[in-house]
């Protein structure tokens, strides 16, 4: 009989993005279940100051059924968390003159002669989101509800949107402390002690978090806070200002434009679709009225893309058809002031099409 894991190690590697809302989605739901079952503690102490037997054992019934839930979540979210974010636990950090140990490169390339680093310079002004890869990538700045802050590099990054929801509620900071959801094979990734060069302490509180990890590890780690403090991690937007991908590539020549030819050509149509939306929705793009008709029509949005679905559906039900089968991605998007479901029935041939309609919008 399948497993979990075999399901998981299937999904990552031909559906990562999937992969990774599954699990992010299934940590937000264990979180709120724990608040249900609080909840329910809070009922069954009524219930037991009452003398109502009956209701008593209902609300205890409803507790160990939420509980038994819980451990079939946690079967999945078990091998996720010994398959992802701790993997780089024991990374050396590097450093290369003029930034920080978030490029990732070996000892051999930080001292390379006469490399021009002006080269690898990328468009700081694009967003980019939580679910890409950032090796050898650097950081300018993120966005957090609407605000940029500019930080130093991926350590800075993690540390200052921990300070900045620490404003919000210090209590769920404490939480997470204890929580198995933040805890790895070896670490746990907030604490109450000070290790040296490896955690930082959150303004305003007595609470640590692990900051020696590798740039996708603080990624993953930032959605997996973002998720705990009830926040959308689709909102979040990163900023970048260097690429030294192609610094790590012998046969790779520092040309901006050959290298952008070549991860689109590698990006998944699907992928390639929603990054460009992220992009319209981080620019608070507006549609005129006729642009939204057409999008929320089926044959409208079959003639510019050649979909078989509308492009945009407004209701969360709508998310799946009649046979519960996905037809849009479950992260919303918002345009215009009101949240939008985009289908995530898009192929290869149609890429050439909504590139077209992409490229013709008007951004100015």
């Amino acid at each position: 009989m399948i497993n979990i894991d075999d399901v998981y190690a299937y999904l990552s590697e031909h559906e990562p993005d999937i992969a990774n809302s599954i699990c992010y989605a299934s940590e937000w739901l264990l979180s709120k279940i724990d608040d249900a079952i609080e909840a329910l503690k809070e009922r069954r102490i009524v219930a037991a100051s009452n003398d109502n037997d009956e209701e008593y054992e209902q609300l205890t019934n409803y507790r160990d059924r939420l509980k038994e839930y819980k451990k079939d979540i946690n079967k999945y979210l078990n091998y996720t968390r010994n398959n992802s974010i701790d993997e780089n636990d024991n990374n050396t950090s590097l450093f290369l003159p003029g930034f920080k140990s978030d490029s990732n490169l070996t000892q051999d390339e930080i001292y390379q002669s006469k490399v021009d680093y002006s080269k690898y310079a990328v468009d700081s002004s694009k967003p980019h989101t939580l679910n890409e890869n950032y090796t050898y990538k650097k950081i300018c700045c993120f966005m957090y509800n609407g605000i940029k802050y500019t930080v130093n590099d991926w350590t800075d990054t993690l540390v200052t949107i921990c300070n900045i929801l620490a404003k919000k509620s210090k209590n769920t900071f404490e939480k997470l402390v204890d929580s198995p959801n933040f805890k790895g094979r070896k670490i746990s990734y907030f604490g109450l002690k000070y290790i040296k060069d490896k955690n930082v302490k959150i303004d305003g509180t007595n609470i640590y978090v692990w900051v020696n990890l590798s740039a996708n590890a603080i990624v993953d780690l930032i959605q997996k806070i973002l998720i705990a403090f009830n926040d959308n991690p689709g909102d979040f937007y990163v900023y970048l200002k260097a690429d030294y991908t192609a610094l790590h590539n012998s046969n790779s020549k520092p040309d901006q434009t050959t290298t952008k030819v070549q991860q689109n050509n590698e990006e998944k149509i699907g992928k390639h679709v929603k990054k460009r939306m992220r992009e319209l929705e981080a620019q608070k793009y507006t549609f005129s009225h006729n642009e939204l008709l057409a999008l929320l029509n089926a044959q409208k949005s079959k003639e510019i893309f050649g979909i078989t679905y509308p492009f945009f559906v407004e209701s969360q039900n709508m998310v799946y058809d009649k046979n519960g089968r996905g037809r849009y991605w479950k992260e919303p998007f918002r345009f215009n002031g009101k949240l939008y479901y985009i289908t995530s029935q898009f192929y290869e041939h149609n890429r050439v099409k909504f590139d077209d309609w992409f490229n013709k919008l008007n951004r100015m």
